[in-house]
């Protein structure tokens, strides 16, 4: 049997307004509305909405062997409840069939747990409450921004009740022997789920691309290479068990993780062979029908699993972000790269001790507004982002419109 464990992720980055040094103390907002409320209505019509319709199709014609999780940042729920009311209305569509699943976050999609402990603890519990009180469900398990991991973090969410969190297998956190495997972290006994990259790209990156050497992706060529990906890892504990009979580790049911952006499902291409929507569909059907393939939510894996055959991880996970761009290599960081990205990102966050004194609501909010990842991401000056094209800023613009909105802040803070 193939165990699939199936994730979205939707957060929609913040746009921000183009503030202008003579704008400084002048009550401008910060935010693009008009801009945000255009994008987030025109992809929840054209793709969100219907992907959302699709998933719920899946689930009630396999009678509920279909589940899903998702991850959905307290940013964008915000954003559905203006914007996009009838998105929010298909996501609790979902909830109602009782096969999907909801992952914590930082609430602001934030780098707090690279910056600060407070901020990251103070953001985690607002989504949580946010999660449960829109959706009564409360997450078991944990996805931080772009899965980085460090042991203080760890230590946060485990005491807050959470039994997991999703990692990247190519993030440089500790020697992962396979994707396929089920980690617990000594120090918390928190469960590593681990996102398959290479499968999960397939989708997210590759589906639409010409150049690709695999390009078209089918279902049946996806279904065989998830399938083989699960043989060649019962392949290696066996062989493991052979040559390792002092230490022998036994075998552990197999668990495909993959993890999707609503992004991913945009429509390139009009004609029926090459429709990501039908291409998703018949792989799922595939995988149930033909696969023996058996789909689990993040919250039934501790109940499912058996904690012999765990791997335990003792090693000290440090922290992903060299203030210091000593280390430009970082899998899950390398946008984070430039002196720009670094000096905003202090500057935003040396902001908190004071910002949270003024008991100002508004202003504690807009400083949190700041703290979301896209903001620096969009300082990258080694590429320029295509997402970034929604209003048109290279690298060194978005900084000066950042540090501009930084300046505005800290008179709004000096005039309390």
């Amino acid at each position: 049997m193939v165990n699939i464990n199936l994730n979205f992720e939707l957060h929609e980055s913040l746009i921000l307004n183009k503030l202008r040094i003579f704008d400084i103390g002048k009550n401008c907002d910060y935010l693009n509305n008009y801009e945000m409320n255009l994008k987030l209505k025109n992809f929840s019509k054209k793709y969100y909405i219907p992907l959302n319709k699709l998933l719920l199709k899946l689930i009630k014609q396999n009678n509920g062997k279909f589940k899903v999780n998702f991850f959905l940042s307290g940013l964008i729920l915000e954003e559905m409840k203006i914007f996009s009311p009838e998105l929010l209305e298909s996501f609790k569509e979902l909830v109602e069939t009782g096969c999907v699943d909801f992952l914590g976050g930082t609430y602001y999609h934030s780098l707090s747990s690279e910056f600060s402990e407070i901020e990251f603890e103070e953001q985690v519990k607002l989504h949580l409450n946010l999660i449960k009180k829109t959706f009564d469900i409360t997450p078991k398990f944990f996805k931080n921004i772009n899965f980085q991991l460090n042991s203080k973090f760890l230590n946060i969410i485990s005491k807050l009740g959470f039994e997991g969190v999703i990692i990247d297998e190519k993030g440089s956190f500790f020697n992962i022997r396979s994707s396929e495997f089920i980690y617990s972290h000594n120090d918390t006994g928190l469960l590593f789920n681990v996102k398959n990259s290479n499968l999960s790209d397939d989708l997210n990156k590759n589906f639409h691309n010409l150049n690709w050497e695999h390009y078209p992706l089918t279902e049946n060529k996806y279904c065989n290479w998830i399938n083989n990906c699960v043989k060649n890892h019962n392949n290696e504990i066996e062989n493991n068990e052979i040559e390792n009979d002092e230490n022998k580790i036994s075998k552990i049911d197999e668990l495909v993780s993959l993890f999707y952006n609503y992004e991913s499902f945009q429509i390139k291409n009009e004609s029926n062979s090459n429709n990501i929507f039908n291409f998703f569909e018949n792989f799922i059907n595939n995988l149930l029908n033909n696969y023996n393939s058996k789909f689990i939510l993040n919250s039934e894996l501790k109940e499912n699993i058996n904690f012999e055959n765990v791997e335990i991880i003792k090693e000290n996970i440090k922290k992903n972000i060299d203030t210091n761009l000593r280390n430009k290599t970082n899998y899950n960081f390398n946008f984070i790269n430039n002196n720009l990205q670094l000096h905003s990102l202090n500057e935003i966050f040396n902001l908190e001790e004071s910002i949270k004194k003024s008991n100002d609501t508004k202003l504690i909010n807009d400083w949190r507004l700041l703290t979301e990842l896209c903001h620096f991401k969009y300082m990258n000056l080694e590429k320029f982002d295509n997402s970034n094209l929604y209003y048109g800023l290279n690298g060194y613009e978005q900084y000066l419109v950042y540090m501009n909105i930084i300046s505005d802040l800290k008179f709004r803070l000096k005039n309390i």
